[in-house]
């Protein structure tokens, strides 16, 4: 599973930085049109689908948004 990581997200759009525009467009070669999962390192995963494959500042339309992703809840299963 690839997952990109953007910091910059408006509820409907996910841009991404340089960095990470290169390696989604240039490395891993998606286009627009193309769906990607995106973390914004709070918490949150969004399923985003590019429309613009910049390898410079690729944006992506926000699909859906999973608060909580990666939470640890091991803690929340009590012991039987």
């Amino acid at each position: 599973m690839e997952i990109f990581y953007a910091s910059e997200c408006d509820g409907h759009v996910v841009r991404l930085t340089e960095e990470e525009s290169g390696h989604c467009v240039r490395v891993m070669r998606h286009r627009a049109g193309d769906e990607v999962d995106v973390i914004d390192g709070e918490g949150t995963l969004y399923h985003c689908r590019l429309i613009d494959d910049s390898p410079k500042a690729a944006e992506a339309e926000v699909l859906s948004v999973v608060t909580d992703w990666g939470a640890d809840t091991s803690f929340l299963q009590m012991a039987v």
